[in-house]
């Protein structure tokens, strides 16, 4: 079944393996962006290890290629993946299976084509919920974001990532649909921009615990060297700050597990 949004980009048109891709073969700043997402994740989730770990599911909306499910595919938890495109959740699929017959993976994994606005998921049954890169592409955001409300446990928390415009990724986010390294964003998939101000906002019925960015000057030091780009990640993961070009935020509903 093909699930086509009310928007005009086609989601479906999208290779399911296209991000799988971008991390080990993309260009240097590409692959550097990929990889410091996971990286920055187990920095800024470090304080949460023990909620993590008690966990018994974690839903990610927006999946794509999974790479964060990919990533956290060793904690014992179930991993749900939601997506509207067909193809990435097979992929993500392929991989997680992949990932168990290395035992990289100790647990179930479930995928599950359906709009984030409407999952046909109970009310108050998830811990974890992973939003990465999805707002941006939605009318209306904060349905999706009621939505997510809805099926967090009291004392739940969502991680949330965005591109912050107030940052220079609306010059850089030009320059890539320019020279064509990724499917067009401006005006077609990123339809939605946040600064840390208007995340907030939209973030007014949560208890906002971190809400921070990274990616200042970073990616472009990987330009030269991986081993400098790193560096200048740690240092800006270090410090909560609102200039970097990806916002990223921990938001926990009201209440206790």
């Amino acid at each position: 079944m093909i699930i086509k949004r009310k928007d005009s980009f086609d989601y479906q048109a999208i290779e399911g393996d296209y991000q799988y891709r971008a991390l080990l073969k993309g260009a240097r700043m590409q692959r550097f962006w990929h990889t410091g997402k996971l990286y920055a994740w187990d920095v800024l989730t470090k304080p949460y290890q023990q909620s993590l770990r008690c966990t018994k599911r974690i839903l990610e909306v927006g999946c794509g290629a999974g790479l964060l499910l990919q990533h956290i595919a060793v904690l014992p938890s179930v991993k749900i993946g939601v997506d509207i495109n067909l193809h990435a959740l097979q992929f993500l699929k392929y991989r997680m299976s992949e990932l168990s017959e290395m035992k990289s993976a100790t647990s179930s994994y479930f995928s599950m084509q359906s709009k984030g606005e409407t999952l046909p998921l109970e009310s108050d049954s998830f811990n974890w919920v992973l939003l990465s890169e999805v707002i941006e592409h939605l009318a209306d955001p904060s349905v999706l974001v009621n939505e997510i409300h809805r099926v967090l446990k009291p004392g739940g928390f969502l991680y949330l990532t965005t591109p912050n415009y107030a940052s220079h990724w609306p010059l850089l986010e030009k320059f890539i649909d320019l020279i064509g390294k990724a499917p067009k964003m401006v005006g077609e998939q990123h339809i939605s921009p946040f600064t840390p101000e208007s995340l907030h906002l939209l973030l007014k019925n949560w208890t906002i615990e971190l809400l921070t960015s990274f990616y200042r000057l970073s990616p472009f030091y990987a330009q030269i060297s991986f081993k400098l780009a790193k560096r200048a990640l740690r240092r800006e993961l270090s410090v909560e700050n609102k200039h970097g070009m990806l916002l990223v935020c921990i938001a926990r509903k009201f209440g206790l597990y």
